[in-house]
């Protein structure tokens, strides 16, 4: 804004907003205002007195519009017509970024347009900010004010759930991964999280509060989907048929029961109609909520009245794979207080059993389920080592830039030691490689290391689960978050 003015700056954005409306007629465009800066001086003075010109402006189009949205984020910064410091980083000196928590802030005001309509553009914005002013709705929205802010930090903590649970499953490098009880109830919601999730993703909602299932694909997984089943029980059972490396077929089913007795009875009679339908000898089930005899240690839990038709599906060719490569082993998928159950399997078909390399239970530290992981061997041709190929991902990574740019810079002043520029050109490739890899294979052995506190975690829990035990779980459990924060923060954001 100190190059142009604001009436440059109107017309542009007046322009950006109604090329966006006229493309898709019927979607809904919103505004974000533009940020007050933080600071006192006569340039933030007039930077701001320009944004508030702005705003006002694009408010007025916004209201003669019929989708326009305008999303005032002046309440954010003003509470009680005193300006928010902790609405910006206290780190920046120029006032411009925001803190985590007012980060936070803006995307719960993001998502209660996304999904409930909340907008501002059908009430006055006062010219004073923070003056008691209460936060509009959009025409589309039917969510009474006062319940405006649980509702947007519900939504908040939806959002980072499934942020954390999408990076576990990255960091656990699983090609498939199936979900239950996602409690997404319509398409709109199924493709922000498949956007977050930054791959393919398979969809069977429930409602808001309960059900839905997903299978999420690996973005590196090379296949092609045949069929998509997940019409037949609405939030709780989905098929995908797919070809794998392009010769290898597979049907991969996703079952999540009701907790209700009768009802988990009917459910598993028709899961068993819909198996039997399948024709492929390539089959994996993934099922949650059954509560077999003599697999919990709890008093207070009797056996699962509808287990005779879940042994029905087993009796129909599937396998409780992770039982059959572990017939001694006591461990639970489910705990809460003092009960312990596994009640979270994977069935695979007697087909598939000879490719099945490992199955394992995997501690998850977001819920009180534990995931159950299956890993396949499938034939492929032997290959000779190949080319090396750099990993260019890390060319994304602060660490790994910053690395390379003191190796570049003291580098480039070795030139005149060179008999030709090419000769130092080819050996500059060589070192490249080599930094290449060295800093693959830390971020590699980190990974290690956290399969080895798995591993440990895993066998604590075939002992006989003490308050030590579950103590050192724990403390395990925390280690293990320390190591993937560590990861993280060398990886790109």
């Amino acid at each position: 804004m100190r190059n142009r003015s604001s009436d440059d700056i109107i017309a542009d954005t007046n322009r950006a907003l109604i090329t966006v409306a006229e493309t898709w007629p019927d979607v809904p465009v919103a505004f974000s205002s533009i940020l007050p800066r933080k600071g006192t001086n006569p340039l933030v003075k007039s930077m701001n007195s320009a944004a508030k010109q702005i705003n006002t402006n694009i408010l007025r189009l916004c209201q003669s519009k019929k989708n326009f949205h305008y999303l005032d984020n002046d309440a954010l910064v003003y509470h009680e017509n005193k300006f928010n410091k902790s609405f910006y980083d206290p780190r920046d000196p120029t006032g411009v970024h925001v803190s985590d928590e007012g980060a936070e802030e803006l995307y719960a005001n993001f998502l209660a347009f996304v999904f409930d309509g909340e907008s501002d553009e059908l009430v006055e914005v006062p010219s004073t900010p923070g003056t008691g002013r209460k936060r509009g709705r959009g025409s589309k929205s039917s969510t009474p004010p006062s319940a405006n802010r649980l509702q947007k930090q519900g939504r908040l903590e939806i959002c980072k759930y499934f942020h954390k649970l999408f990076n576990w499953i990255k960091d656990n490098d699983y090609d498939f991964a199936l979900l239950q009880e996602t409690h997404c109830s319509t398409d709109f919601e199924a493709k922000i999280w498949s956007s977050q999730w930054n791959g393919n993703a398979f969809w069977n909602n429930g409602d808001s509060n309960s059900k839905g299932v997903a299978i999420l694909v690996n973005k590196k997984v090379s296949y092609v989907c045949v069929e998509n089943i997940s019409h037949m029980i609405k939030g709780r059972f989905q098929t995908i048929n797919i070809n794998v490396d392009a010769d290898k077929t597979f049907t991969i089913s996703n079952v999540y029961a009701p907790n209700n007795t009768v009802d988990k009875k009917i459910f598993f009679t028709e899961i068993n109609r819909a198996l039997k339908a399948i024709q492929n000898e390539k089959h994996i089930i993934g099922v949650i909520s059954i509560v077999p005899k003599m697999k919990t240690v709890s008093i207070d839990i009797k056996e699962d009245e509808s287990l005779p038709s879940m042994n029905q599906i087993i009796f129909n060719n599937e396998l409780d794979i992770w039982r059959r490569r572990h017939p001694k082993t006591k461990m639970y998928t489910f705990k809460r207080n003092k009960s312990y159950s596994r009640i979270d399997y994977i069935l695979t078909s007697k087909f598939i059993g000879n490719e099945v390399d490992s199955c394992t239970i995997e501690h998850f530290p977001l819920l009180d389920h534990d995931a159950i992981s299956i890993k396949l061997v499938m034939e492929t041709e032997t290959r000779g080592p190949g080319l090396w190929k750099m990993n260019t991902s890390i060319l994304e990574n602060p660490e790994f830039v910053k690395r390379f740019e003191l190796f570049w810079k003291e580098w480039t002043k070795q030139k005149c030691k060179f008999s030709t520029l090419t000769s130092w050109w080819e050996i500059a490739k060589i070192r490249i490689k080599e930094i290449s890899i060295d800093f693959c294979k830390e971020l590699n052995k980190s990974k290690t290391g956290i399969k080895q506190l798995e591993k440990t975690m895993e066998q604590l829990k075939q002992e006989q689960l003490t308050d030590d035990i579950c103590s050192e779980i724990q403390l395990l459990s925390e280690k293990k978050s320390k190591i993937i924060i560590k990861i993280r923060q060398r990886l790109p954001k």
